[in-house]
C-alpha cells in the first residue's frame, strides 16, 4: 500500500513539471533566405532609366512560393515595367505595381515545383528616375517566402537598394597609364653657314720684268767686265 502512495506521488510530481513544457513554444530551424536587389547602390541622373533585379537566396531551403512587396519613393522613380524572370519561370497570381502608393507586388508559385539556390532572379523592376535625391527602394515586412514542406514562411532578412540621382552627370574616374606616351625625336634644321672666300691672288715680285735670266745676264756681263780690266792693268805691270 505504501509503495502504490509512492508511485502515485512521484507521478503527481512528474505532472506538475511536465505541464509547463508543453506550453513552451517550439523552437524551428532559423529562417534563412534572403532577398536584396541588384544593384543595391547606383547614381543617376534625372530622367535616366534605370533597372533593380530582384534576387532570392534561399538560404538552403527547397521553396515552393514567393509573396514579395516592395516600396518605392514615387518622387523620385517612376515605375515603368515589371519583366519576370525566364529561369525560374515563376506562374504568377499577382504581378503588378502602383505608381500613386509606390508599390509592387509579386505573388506566384514556381512553375517547376521548389527551387533551391543562392541567387535565383525573381523579376526585373524598370524605373526613370523623376528628381534629385536619393532614392531607397525596401521589401515590405509582409513580405513571404514560403518552404514546400510545411509551408512555412522562411523569410530571415531583406536588404534594401539606394539609388542616388544628381542633375548633371557624375564626373568619370581618371585613368592613369603606367606607360607615358614618349614626344618623338625632331631632327633639328640644318645650319647653313656662308664664308667669304680668301683673295688669294699674290703680291707682285719687285724682280724686273724677265725674271731672274735677265738678272743673270748683267751678273755675267759684269763679272766679265771686271775680268778684262783686271787683265789689261796686269799687262801694264
Amino acid at each position: 500500500m505504501l509503495g502504490i502512495q509512492k508511485f502515485v506521488q512521484l507521478g503527481f510530481i512528474f505532472s506538475i513539471l511536465l505541464i509547463p513544457w508543453l506550453f513552451i513554444p517550439r523552437v524551428t530551424s532559423a529562417a534563412a533566405a534572403v532577398l536584396s536587389f541588384h544593384p543595391q547602390s547606383q547614381t543617376v541622373v534625372v530622367g535616366q532609366a534605370l533597372s533593380a533585379r530582384v534576387l532570392l537566396n534561399t538560404g538552403g531551403e527547397s521553396v515552393s512560393e514567393v509573396d514579395i512587396r516592395i516600396s518605392y519613393p514615387t518622387n523620385l522613380l517612376k515605375a515603368d515595367s515589371i519583366e519576370s524572370a525566364d529561369s525560374p519561370k515563376i506562374d504568377w497570381l499577382e504581378n503588378f505595381f502602383s505608381t500613386q502608393s509606390g508599390q509592387l507586388t509579386f505573388h506566384g508559385r514556381f512553375h517547376d515545383g521548389a527551387q533551391n539556390g543562392s541567387e535565383l532572379e525573381i523579376a526585373k523592376i524598370n524605373f526613370t528616375s523623376q528628381n534629385t535625391g536619393v532614392a531607397q527602394i525596401s521589401f515590405l515586412g509582409s513580405s513571404q517566402i514560403i518552404r514546400e514542406s510545411d509551408n512555412a514562411n522562411v523569410l530571415g532578412e531583406y536588404l534594401a537598394a539606394t539609388y542616388t540621382i544628381s542633375s548633371i552627370s557624375p564626373s568619370p574616374t581618371p585613368t592613369f597609364s603606367l606607360n607615358p606616351t614618349s614626344t618623338p625625336y625632331t631632327t633639328p634644321p640644318a645650319i647653313t653657314v656662308t664664308s667669304t672666300p680668301t683673295n688669294l691672288t699674290p703680291t707682285p715680285s719687285l724682280l724686273p720684268k724677265g725674271g731672274t735670266s735677265e738678272l743673270t745676264y748683267v751678273v755675267a756681263l759684269s763679272s766679265f767686265i771686271l775680268l778684262v780690266s783686271g787683265l789689261i792693268v796686269l799687262k801694264r805691270i
